[in-house]
């Protein structure tokens, strides 16, 4: 439902509206499938192209509605293991659209609730592409007729999803020693046990789960690349390369920290030229050198 008289809408609102809702919707299904926003480089999964593959069935008069029909993920997911997120409630992601989705990732991000899961600065910066189509045009409501809900998207509460991106750290290559475990529910996921702490790792690609068999319930030490929320806590860990853990990774058994925004590291090392190897080294991170240099520097 739009701001419009006369049930009009223009179409190049209605081309950016809709690529945009496409953007978001995906994001999040990938979020919650895959346990990161970010879509890879690759071609687009035949589920993905299915659960956003919206259809306009309507437009009507009065403030513009326009009606559009969103089909359900136990239909399009097939048999994909799913994890389970305390953010549905009883409710699995079968019983949600990926609009649907994409609106309860909206309603955390607005709520500010900077320690969520569900928040990483790629979906963030989805949410914040809705401004410039918001501008001027007041709110848009979604009613999920079938769901009973309706969410408001207006300009004040993306400004705010804006300001949580700007300030949610950058991802950082990393190297974490811990216990890994498997989740219950997905074989694309695992979990990290680091003391009391816990980190959920994302396996890539071109990696199998039966290759970790060797690796589950034993110290292990992975390098990769840690994603965080706006909170600056760590909401997953990508991972590129695992091994069992040696007694000289015991100082990596701590989650990685954030750069924050402001630090800027080549000033910081400027202070101390002709310092050691790893400050030389540090003042060119995060740059085009190998994480395992960098790794063994700090080592």
């Amino acid at each position: 439902e739009f701001d419009f008289e006369n049930g009009t809408i223009p179409f190049s609102l209605l081309t950016r509206l809709a690529s945009q809702l496409v953007r978001v919707s995906e994001a999040s299904l990938r979020l919650f499938v895959e346990g990161s926003s970010i879509s890879k480089k690759r071609a687009q999964p035949t589920w993905i192209r299915k659960s956003v593959d919206f259809h306009l069935t309507g437009v009507h008069h009065g403030s513009t509605v326009l009606e559009v029909e969103a089909p359900m993920l136990e239909e399009t997911l097939e048999d994909i293991q799913l994890p389970l997120f305390k953010e549905l409630g009883d409710e699995s992601i079968g019983q949600n659209t990926a609009i649907s989705l994409s609106m309860l990732v909206y309603e955390k991000a607005v709520s500010g609730d900077s320690h969520s899961a569900l928040l990483d600065k790629h979906i963030l910066k989805e949410f914040a592409g809705l401004s410039n189509i918001l501008k001027g045009n007041g709110t848009i409501t979604l009613d999920f007729v079938d769901m009973q809900r309706k969410v408001v998207l207006d300009r004040t509460k993306i400004e705010t999803i804006r300001e949580l991106e700007e300030n949610t750290p950058e991802s950082i290559k990393t190297k974490i020693s811990g216990l890994l475990d498997i989740m219950k529910f997905t074989n694309r996921q695992l979990e990290l046990k680091i003391g009391k702490d816990r980190s959920r790792v994302i396996l890539p690609e071109k990696m199998q789960p039966d290759e970790l068999v060797q690796f589950f319930g034993k110290d292990v030490t992975i390098i990769g690349r840690a994603n965080f929320n706006p909170a600056g806590g760590v909401s997953n860990i990508e991972l590129q390369k695992i091994q069992l853990a040696k007694p000289e990774d015991a100082y990596f058994k701590q989650l990685p920290q954030p750069i924050l925004p402001g630090f800027h590291t080549h000033e910081a090392i400027a202070q101390h030229r002709g310092g050691s190897k790893l400050q030389r080294l540090f003042g060119q991170w995060p740059g085009d050198e190998e994480i395992e240099e960098i790794l063994s520097e700090i080592e």
